[in-house]
């Protein structure tokens, strides 16, 4: 069940991988023109601050401080159900699954 409100429309979880980047990328371009709140999740907050950096600067953005950053774990499952409660939309670029988990 989905609060009546959460923090951000969409999060995309694994935003620092090679597929993450191009996802965030595009959130940047079409999230100001759609009024979209969104988030970047996943397990470094270092990381995570870099890509927003180097996109924003490509895309000549001077602020970027409404876009969230969660941290994240797929080996924290507290993490990821904060996670999860916080979206309306979750894209998952978190991968390959399995190098991540025990299947």
């Amino acid at each position: 069940m989905m609060p009546a409100e959460t923090k951000y429309d969409v999060v995309v979880f694994g935003g620092t991988g090679f597929t993450g980047e191009h996802v965030v990328r595009e959130m940047f371009i079409t999230s100001d023109e759609e009024g979209v709140r969104w988030a970047i999740a996943g397990r470094s907050n270092t990381k995570m601050r870099s890509v927003l950096e180097k996109i924003a600067n490509e895309l000549s953005i001077a602020d970027f401080s409404g876009v969230g950053i969660i941290e994240a774990n797929i080996d924290d499952l507290e993490s990821i159900n904060t996670m999860c409660l916080s979206a309306k939309l979750l894209i998952n670029c978190v991968g390959p699954v399995a190098y991540s988990i025990n299947i």
